[in-house]
């Protein structure tokens, strides 16, 4: 609001580092036209610990917790990672540790970079596990650097692909793990992606949207509020951003949320649900429904008949004990019905 005062005159703000990279341009360019704006980029903090690091920064991985949950950090740790991060405050550095040990990274070597690029720029080096002993603290401005290359390959690894249904709170309304993953596949999440989960339940296909889609939205509909209420649950342990939880009928708050890039049904199906996500998607959209009763089925069936698209069956059978021995146990079948509008339609 100050700087709005000022519309139209000259005036100066001095940020650190690079304005556009994690930094103050980019919020001031949601308030501002661009042609309002002259911004000047400077090497960021970023910049600087790679190069004292001596880590190509393309091969590094950014993981912003300035003002973000903490737990988002788990979504990068793999064996070899290089991650710079920027934390909140000097305390971050404990949580951070604390949360590699918890992870099974102890041995992951930590190095604060502080005051960077001035006459008092300090080093703090130490492993998770032995962070605490320093005594010293960084200061509130630092980067701190986490190599997982001399870790264990013992500790929690984010998949690339889908996390496990353990990862989940859930009350049993949840589109398990292998359906989740062929759901994902042909939803083609992507950076700065919306989805619309349309009977989220406890939240899983739109947290794996935002796992996969950085700058990326979800929002997720439910009728129940215990369940949105499990959904956020999920999204605060995971440490995804952008989820957006809305209370009442799918499609009748459809029509108020932005425009999709892609929506998935995962509850609530009706003919006339599906009429409206067909009008709800741009060209290029994609719907993925699921079904799991007859009902549900014979709803995609007319579906596919009426406008085409691909029909699917996945069924899932695990081995599992049968007394001394093993046998095979089926899960429910679930008919996937997928459908992509053209420019036409």
């Amino acid at each position: 609001d100050l700087l709005a005062d000022y519309r139209e005159k000259s005036v100066v703000m001095l940020a650190t580092g690079d304005p556009l990279w994690f930094g103050a341009g980019r919020f001031l360019l949601r308030h501002f036209k661009r042609d309002e704006l002259h911004i000047e980029p400077a090497i960021s903090g970023l910049q600087f610990a790679a190069s004292r690091m001596g880590w190509p920064f393309e091969t590094t991985r950014i993981v912003s917790l300035h003002g973000r949950p903490k737990s988002q950090l788990l979504g990068h740790l793999y064996p070899r990672a290089r991650l710079l991060v920027i934390p909140q405050l000097a305390d971050s550095a404990v949580s951070v540790a604390c949360q590699l040990r918890s992870a099974g990274w102890g041995a992951a070597k930590m190095t604060a970079l502080s005051y960077l690029g001035g006459e008092n720029e300090a080093c703090l080096v130490a492993t998770a596990d032995s962070w605490e002993d320093l005594g010293d603290a960084p200061a509130d401005f630092h980067i701190l650097c986490i190599d997982l290359a001399p870790a264990e390959r013992n500790g929690h690894i984010a998949p690339s692909s889908c996390l496990p249904d353990k990862a989940y709170i859930t009350d049993g309304k949840m589109t398990k793990f292998e359906t989740r993953c062929a759901a994902l596949t042909r939803l083609m999440p992507h950076p700065g992606g919306v989805l619309i989960d349309l009977g989220c339940g406890s939240g899983a296909v739109s947290i794996e949207w935002l796992r996969h889609c950085p700058e990326g939205a979800a929002f997720g509909v439910d009728i129940r509020q215990d369940r949105l209420a499990i959904a956020h649950q999920n999204v605060d342990q995971i440490g995804v951003r952008g989820f957006t939880s809305c209370l009442g009928d799918c499609r009748d708050i459809l029509t108020d949320l932005p425009e999709p890039d892609a929506i998935f049904i995962g509850g609530g199906l009706s003919s006339d649900l599906i009429a409206a996500v067909r009008h709800k998607l741009p060209a290029g959209g994609r719907l993925v429904a699921h079904a799991v009763t007859l009902e549900s089925e014979a709803l995609l069936l007319a579906a596919h008949e009426a406008e085409g698209g691909l029909l699917a069956r996945i069924s899932i059978t695990y081995a599992q004990p049968v007394g001394n021995y093993h046998g095979w146990r089926s899960l429910m079948p679930v008919t996937q019905y997928i459908w992509h509008k053209g420019n036409g339609a």
